[in-house]
């Protein structure tokens, strides 16, 4: 009979085969353990080509497999005594137990549903006649991320509305750093999800010349606007 010899490890005795075919009167295998016996039937079904697989092999039909069984633990705790001992599996509610370790606030599981804060989320800066006011209209005096703009222009002409990465602006001298055209009597809404960062702040004003020279007022309450930053 093909097979495996076995030995003891702790006294270096082989086991004894009872019965080398399975429904025998004697079915069983004899191994010693730590000095004694222990006896018991091993059963491999008929058909069955292997009881162990090596990594990578594709699984078969009639594949024989040792049964696994884990520990019910309702709360998951240590069962050996020290670390780099073999330890049983736990499980609780017919589920393993494992454990992930997330970092906060940057990860979700399932389904997140959005529920109503006071603190938190986006802040809003709105002013209804933005225009050329020397230094321009900041809205966060600090490094901050611009996530949407609503222009609104209640003019017959267009007006550009322009935004600088600072905390002041000298109008018709500052480069901006961004300009969004409004035509005239238009709304215009853009949302950046990713966001736009000002690591300096976030600063705006408008006037009816494109260029960086133009400090032409677009009139009164011509130029409403909602920003979303943070």
């Amino acid at each position: 009979m093909a097979g495996v010899e076995l030995v003891d490890y702790l006294t270096g005795k082989k086991p004894r085969i009872l019965a080398a075919t399975p429904g025998g009167s004697e079915e069983g295998l004899v191994v010693w353990i730590a000095g004694g016996l222990s006896v018991g039937a091993v059963t491999i079904a008929a058909g069955a080509t292997s009881f162990v697989a090596n990594e990578d092999d594709p699984s078969a039909n009639l594949d024989a497999g040792a049964k696994m069984l884990a520990v019910r633990k309702g709360t998951p705790a240590n069962t050996s005594g020290a670390d780099g001992d073999y330890e049983f599996l736990q499980m609780s509610a017919g589920r393993l137990w494992t454990s992930a370790a997330l970092e906060a606030g940057t990860n979700n599981i399932g389904s997140v549903v959005p529920t109503g804060a006071a603190t938190g989320g986006l802040s809003i800066f709105h002013h209804q006649d933005l225009d050329n006011t020397a230094g321009g209209r900041t809205a966060k005096a600090s490094a901050g991320t611009l996530y949407g703009v609503e222009l609104s222009n209640t003019s017959a002409a267009v007006v550009y509305v322009k935004v600088v990465n600072a905390t002041s602006a000298t109008v018709g001298t500052t480069t901006p750093t961004m300009i969004w055209a409004v035509p005239a009597y238009s709304l215009y809404n853009a949302q950046y999800s990713l966001g736009l960062v000002f690591g300096t702040g976030i600063t705006f004003w408008a006037t009816t010349g494109v260029g960086d020279s133009s400090n032409a007022d677009p009139g009164t309450n011509a130029m409403v606007v909602n920003v979303d930053y943070k």
